[in-house]
């Protein structure tokens, strides 16, 4: 039986909160480990040690949008998520999704082009190490984003929550 496990900051809450009902190919329990705020550099050791506990086979993350900053590069979010997925692998997990970092219209402390850049920069990385693996969600930030510029309306986590789904229906 296959287990599945969400990590990640607010997109992931708000996902559990959203109660989408995943049909998986392989029967399985779906668990949530998110946390509003949630960035590669603090994931609570508590909330680690659960989600290691519960031993996943499939895990779906969604770290690096709350990374983003003017002091830090896109090579350096990169190798953290990379690292975050090595850990992952390395505790028995069978597979790994990493959730593309999704636009945001108001981004902290930024401009929107200096966080969009940072944002692609991350993806590209991702995309070219993960391939397959590396999910996207297709996101109109007018169309999609609530007005805090940030957080996915009801149609955005719909979108992300299909993304994920079919994540982990992949044949491996």
């Amino acid at each position: 039986m296959a287990r599945y496990a969400l990590l990640g900051d607010s997109y992931i809450t708000r996902l559990e909160r959203f109660g989408f009902e995943f049909n998986t190919r392989e029967t399985g329990e779906v668990r949530y480990f998110g946390k509003g705020g949630m960035s590669t550099q603090n994931i609570s050791a508590p909330l680690w040690d659960r989600l290691i506990a519960y031993s996943p086979t499939h895990v779906f993350i969604h770290l690096g949008g709350n990374d983003i900053s003017a002091d830090v590069t896109a090579e350096q979010i990169f190798e953290r998520v990379v690292e975050t997925v090595r850990l992952l692998y390395s505790s028995g997990v069978r597979l790994v999704f990493i959730g593309k970092i999704l636009p945001r219209s108001h981004p902290r402390g930024m401009s929107i082009p200096s966080y969009r850049s940072k944002c692609e920069g991350v993806n590209r990385l991702l995309r070219q190490r993960y391939h397959r693996y590396f999910i996207i969600t297709r996101v109109n930030p007018s169309r999609h984003l609530l007005p805090d510029g940030v957080h996915l309306n009801t149609k955005g986590l719909f979108r992300f929550a299909y993304k994920v789904q079919r994540a982990f229906n992949l044949r491996t």
